[in-house]
């Protein structure tokens, strides 16, 4: 069996924060190896607002776990948290791995700017999520909208958010933006993303009771799969069967590591 099959041969693979079982998440360098893989449909990642208004790529609300300082991610200007250190594993920091200035959280122009070129050459597809759920960041659904049109890769992006309201937000600045309800259970996507007319269900891989209900309304399940370490986080990496997801009607599986789907060339 190859590593596509290894997915099933239908689901469509996108990375989770990039290539972020083995390289530091949410970061340019993480985002050009998953880019570059053969066969990827698409990349996951996480914006946030800074204290100065700039759209930002990382993923908690605070600072600790991904890098060497603490406190809000809102409560630092860019150029401030451009010049965080990341938080680097010993033994790569012992042979200088990750240390170069490329690793760092970048601006979503910054992610734009190195991402733009595979969109338009390859197609790939990028999904913002909108992190709202925790802190409301007042303008962010409009601020990421212009930023996308002002690159001109709005037919490449995905919306998503646990919070129904950014993504009804979405839906009002232009209908025709395509947007995923982001919630654990499968079912909660359904009920919550119906409501505002989401165009796909992203749920918990684990969670995907009521699938069932999915069937013939066209829309897409991208499932993420939580189970699976990520580079300065360790988690039990607990085994998938991904046949069996797909034929739970999943379209999509997103993964910390996508270079085990998809073998570079």
């Amino acid at each position: 069996m190859n590593q596509v099959e290894k997915a099933g041969s239908k689901v469509r693979i996108w990375g989770h924060r990039g290539c972020s079982r083995y390289m530091p998440e949410n970061t340019i360098p993480a985002f050009l190896a998953c880019a570059k893989l053969p066969g990827i449909t698409g990349i996951e990642f996480d914006v946030h607002l800074s204290k100065d208004g700039e759209l930002v790529v990382i993923h908690d609300e605070t600072l600790e776990r991904t890098t060497l300082e603490t406190g809000a991610v809102g409560d630092y200007r860019l150029e401030e948290l451009r010049r965080i250190p990341l938080r680097i594993k010993e033994e790569d920091r012992a042979v200088g791995r990750f240390l170069s200035e490329d690793y760092h959280i970048p601006s979503l122009r910054e992610l734009f700017d190195a991402m733009a070129p595979f969109c338009r050459e390859k197609g790939l597809l990028l999904n913002i999520e909108l992190k709202t759920s925790v802190v409301r960041y007042p303008g962010i659904e409009q601020k990421t909208f212009d930023c996308v049109k002002e690159y001109g890769l709005e037919q490449y992006i995905v919306y998503s958010s646990f919070l129904p309201d950014s993504v009804r937000i979405m839906k009002e600045i232009d209908p025709k933006v395509k947007t995923g309800m982001l919630a654990d259970a499968l079912a909660d996507c359904i009920r919550m993303g119906d409501e505002i007319g989401a165009d796909a269900y992203h749920p918990d891989i684990t969670k995907l009771e009521g699938w069932e209900g999915v069937k013939g309304n066209g829309k897409e399940i991208r499932a993420w799969n939580c189970q699976e370490p990520l580079y300065n986080t360790p988690r039990p990496d607990v085994p998938h069967d991904y046949l069996a997801t797909q034929a739970q009607g999943v379209t999509d599986i997103i993964v910390n590591s996508p270079e085990e789907y998809l073998l570079p060339v």
